[in-house]
């Protein structure tokens, strides 16, 4: 395994309408993101009249991502771009960072799970 510096990660967390999951998580591996996995959610609105309208999707796709402080950074830039984010309706992605594990920490885990695998 490659020797990389301790650099901070981060969580980052996109909101997207159902199937475009595959789209965000193609474009994050293009800016070399560690890990993405998408769930599928379903929205909280019951109003029978924007269902009846169709002003609502309520079926979303979330995708969960980690990778390092700065490379999120500059994948949430072009993400914006590339989704069109900051357009009512297309999306959310925002990141959060996770202060108790370090690349060299996360190294150290999958050292340990190809050891246990294998």
């Amino acid at each position: 395994m490659e020797n990389y510096p301790c650099s901070p990660l981060k969580l980052m967390i996109c909101i997207v309408n159902r199937d475009e999951g595959d789209k965000v998580s193609a474009f994050l591996r293009q800016h070399n993101i560690l890990y993405s996995i998408i769930f599928l959610g379903t929205g909280t609105c019951d109003s029978k009249w924007i269902n009846l309208l169709g002003l609502a999707d309520v079926d979303k796709d979330i995708v969960f991502s980690l990778g390092e402080e700065e490379q999120i950074q500059h994948a949430m830039a072009g993400l914006d771009e590339y989704m069109n984010l900051s357009l009512p309706g297309r999306g959310i992605a925002f990141s959060i960072p996770l202060k108790t594990i370090d690349r060299c920490s996360l190294n150290h885990l999958l050292k340990l799970q190809n050891e246990v695998e294998g």
